[in-house]
């Protein structure tokens, strides 16, 4: 009777007091938990009124939910509760969750503003934890005015006017700032991130070096990645990789890059280069071209160029009029056009500065010409002096001369006639061998073999011999000598000619020769020609135009109009280009854009951009095809809008349109587009379709289907014996399914080997979960571990209707074996729990029942209205609260 009073006090109080709700502390109320989780004591000696009262000790529930007493916590729901009991500092709820008071940790709060040791928040806006402003960690926020978080020693970060301020210094690795949208930089640990004008601009970098890049939208985006790059804008774009790079400013240029070739192309300048035949070229229409190879270099220019084949080499400056070549033993240097020159070969070679001096060396002799001197040397051994118009000096063999104006002497005959003058005006010695007649304008001298003669007033001079001679008039501006092979003559500045060198110089054309080659060059129009015994070249226009033929040819132009190269069989223009590489050949119409390419015995056609193409030859299977229309290959498949099909393994064959088509070799089945496909492999098996926007498959013992978001199934196949040494460390088998509205199906078994320490082989864990259920109707799951002997099982039908869990643990070290289970029928209409073979039933309205595997029975109404036991130590029975029977066993 005891409890009786106790109860009927208590709930006197409860009612007097009013209902209540609870927090998340309020575990001691079916409401939210299910069951007690406290237990104190006999699980007999509970009283079942519920939901007037239910008491099991020490919890004591009233017109649940709404008065709630244990000896952990008080509730009148929703005024107040009271939780630690206790404890020194117990918890109040005034209007839970308005108000809540916690004494213990001082944190508190009556809503929106919480408040604690070293914090205090107005919600949503003003937040405040720990001492941020004195030095150590914490947090003083007024959204969106001011956010300022320390982590101490000077060390925080700072917003005003959030996101338009901020300042961090987090640590000395994790740095930043921003004037948002302006601009910002972070840096956190070496990685970095910036911004300029957000969204637009950024800037990143990895603290390892391996990553950065930037961007600016929509102008950029540039990206770093290992050796890996990109770089992406709407007028420049380009990729860096491994082994091989691009760019392109479409439609200015694209350049290209790989182990064995470089390409650069545009409208402007072109570029190349292949390792493979070690070949590089670029062009600058129409300024500059230049190629190298290994026994070719070629630069031109509009304002001249230079070339190398073999050991030629040539160059000119156009805008000088200046040109040369060089070999081994020869060359030749130009300025001016003809008014300088440095020519040689080999031991022979002349040089000149007109109008002021000519020099020359041959086999012949030597020559100098100025205005005031000239001089000669002859291979006879003769040589001659001339000082205009002062003195001339001869010497040979056998005579010598010297003749001045007002003075002459000289020797014959070896040195055995003697002679002298000092006449102003005639001196005349005639003998049977020489004839001498000299005066003041000038005189001739006539020997056995040999006449000489020189005309002061006209600076001329001349000798003639058996074999040869020579003339000067207007010293040096006329000159001739010759003998019986060739003869060199001049007359300054029109002509220059000598006849050994074959060499002629002229304003107009000059023409000389250097070993095997002869060239010709014509200053006016700045064009030359060289001429070989295999090959002849002739420019024009300076370096714009130029022709080669001839058996060793090379290359020829006419800038911008077109290029050729005879030894790669290059031609490049406008309307067409041909060219070959690694022994295809490839012709090029841009104007169509159509391409021709031909190897060995294949042929292939491009036109239209690739929209149409074409592919023939000896021993290729024909292809081509032509967008939209039609594209087939010889013996393979043929594919237009209405018929197509494919031979092989992956044949396939549509009759009317690609909507409708049947598959054919190692595959049968077909498709409807969209509706329906489906595609089966003879020989494995193996089926893969869909229906609608769904798919379905099956592969040996594991299939699968599914449309989104009516159903999904798939079968993973059963599980096998054992799992083998090296494959499936982690593997699923069985099957699973869901469809709506709400339908589930799953059981499955997931297989996994691990090796425990010390152990040879590794050792199977097993997870096996089969579940399903039809939301509203019912819910099942089951969970089994194998290595732990652990077993969940739980369901539930039309919701609360009725509900079950059952959940068993082996024992293990720490613990016994458990069996728990629990069955309900609305909540506590029928409420069954079963703990190690002890069972205990609550049923509505205050009907009790428990049993024990000692024998115990109990079975009870309204408490102790009616209440009748059984067990080792007696039996017990109790009428409208009445003790009517006490028997104790013997």
């Amino acid at each position: 009777m005891k409890h009786l009073a106790r109860l009927l006090a208590l709930g006197a109080v409860v009612v007097g007091i009013g209902g209540g709700c609870a927090s998340t502390q309020m575990k001691g109320t079916p409401f939210y938990t299910g069951e007690y989780a406290v237990r104190q004591g006999p699980v007999e000696d509970r009283v079942n009124l519920w939901p007037l009262l239910y008491y099991r000790e020490p919890a004591l529930s009233v017109l649940w939910p709404i008065m709630e007493l244990t000896e952990d916590h008080f509730a009148v729901r929703p005024l107040m509760s009271i939780y630690d009991r206790q404890e020194e500092d117990p918890i109040y709820n005034v209007l839970w969750p308005l108000a809540r008071f916690d004494t213990g940790s001082h944190d508190h709060r009556i809503f929106p503003f919480f408040w604690g040791e070293e914090y205090f928040v107005g919600f949503p806006l003003y937040w405040h934890f720990g001492r941020p402003y004195g030095g150590k960690r914490g947090y003083d926020g007024l959204l969106p005015l001011w956010s300022y978080r320390s982590r101490g020693n000077g060390h925080h970060s700072t917003h005003l006017l959030w996101p338009f301020f901020h300042v961090k210094n987090w640590s000395e690795r994790n740095t930043g700032w921003r004037v948002w949208p302006l601009a910002g930089s972070y840096n956190k640990r070496g990685d970095r991130y910036r911004f300029a004008a957000w969204p637009l601009g950024h800037q990143w970098s990895s603290r390892s070096g391996t990553r950065k890049g930037s961007c600016f939208v929509p102008l950029y985006y540039q990206n770093t990645h290992g050796n890996d790059s990109l770089f992406l804008s709407l007028p420049y774009s380009r990729g860096d990789y491994d082994d091989r790079s691009w760019e392109t400013v479409l439609p200015l240029y694209h350049r290209r890059k790989s182990a064995t070739s470089k390409g650069f192309y545009s409208l402007l300048y072109s570029a190349g280069e292949n390792t493979v035949d070690d070949e590089k070229w670029n062009l600058t229409v129409p300024l500059w071209y230049s190629k190298t190879a290994p026994d070719e270099r070629l630069v031109a220019t509009l304002a001249g160029g230079y070339w190398r084949d073999g050991e030629e080499k040539r160059w000119m400056a156009v805008p000088l009029l200046s040109g040369g070549r060089s070999s081994e033993n020869s060359g030749d240097v130009w300025v001016g056009g003809p008014l300088a020159h440095v020519g040689w070969d080999g031991d022979d070679g002349s040089h000149h500065v007109f109008p002021f001096y000519y020099r020359s060396r041959s086999e012949q002799g030597k020559r100098f010409y100025s205005l005031l001197w000239s001089s000669g040397e002859d291979s006879d051994g003769s040589n001659w002096q001339l000082l205009t118009p002062f003195m001339y000096r001869h010497e040979d063999e056998d005579s010598k001369t010297l003749i001045t104006p007002l003075y002459a002497q000289g020797t014959a005959d070896g040195g055995e006639t003697r002679w002298r003058s000092i006449v102003p005006l005639l001196y005349n010695r005639k003998t049977q061998d020489d004839h001498l007649v000299a005066t003041l304008l000038g005189g001739f001298r006539r020997r056995e073999k040999s006449l000489s003669w020189l005309a002061y007033p006209l600076l001329s001079g001349g000798k003639l011999t058996d074999n040869g001679g020579s003339f000067w008039g207007v010293a040096p501006l006329v000159h001739a000598r010759w003998d019986e092979e060739n003869s060199s003559h001049h007359v300054l500045p029109f002509y220059y000619w000598n006849g050994w060198s074959r060499t002629l110089i002229s304003p107009p054309v000059a023409r000389w020769k250097r070993g095997e080659a002869t060239t010709t060059l014509i200053p006016p129009a700045l064009s030359w020609m060289t001429e070989r015994e295999k090959r002849s070249d002739l420019w024009m226009v300076g370096p714009l135009a130029h022709f080669s033929w001839g058996e060793e040819a090379t290359t020829s132009h006419i800038f911008p109009l077109y290029y050729r190269n005879a030894k790669t069989d290059t031609f490049v223009s406008p309307l067409v280009a041909s060219w070959k590489q690694y022994g295809t050949s490839y012709h090029l119409v841009p104007p169509l854009l159509s391409l021709y390419t031909k190897e060995r015995e294949e042929r292939d056609l491009y036109a239209l951009l690739g929209l149409f193409h074409q592919q023939w030859g000896k021993g290729v299977r024909r292809k081509g095809h032509l967008f939209p229309l039609y594209g087939y290959r010889e013996d393979d498949y043929l594919i237009t809008p209405l018929y197509g099909h494919k031979e092989g393994a992956n044949g396939f064959m549509y009759p009317l349109t690609p909507l409708i088509g049947l598959y054919r070799g190692d595959y049968s089945g077909g498709w409807l587009f969209p509706l329906w496909s489906r595609k089966k492999h003879h020989e494995s098996g193996y089926v893969d379709g869909t229906f609608l926007w769904g798919r379905y498959w099956r592969h040996d013992e594991r299939s699968g289907s599914g449309i989104i978001p009516f159903y999904g199934y798939k079968n993973y196949g059963p599980a096998p014996e054992q799992i083998s040494e090296g494959k499936h460390p982690f593997r699923r088998y069985g099957k699973r399914f869901w469809s709506l509205p709400a339908c589930w199906y799953r059981n499955e078994t997931t297989l996994q080997r691990i090796r425990q320490p010390g152990e040879s082989e590794p050792s199977r864990v097993q997870h096996h979960v089969k579940k399903h259920g039809f939301f509203p109707l019912w819910r099942y799951r089951r969970s089994e571990w194998d290595e732990t002997s652990r077993k969940d099982v739980d369901g539930s039908l039309l919701l609360l209707l009725y509900d079950y869990q059952r959940k068993v643990r082996n024992a293990e070290p720490a613990r016994e074996d458990s069996d728990y289970t629990r069955a309900r029928v609305l909540w506590r209409l029928w409420h069954y729990e079963r703990v190690n073979g002890d069972v205990s039933v609550d049923v509505f309205p205050a009907i009790t029942y428990d049993s024990k595997k000692d024998g115990f029975r109990k079975v009870s109404f309204l408490w102790r209205f009616f209440r009748y036991e059984k067990g080792p130590k007696g039996k017990k029975m109790d009428v409208l609260f009445v003790p009517i029977m006490r028997r104790e066993n013997p």
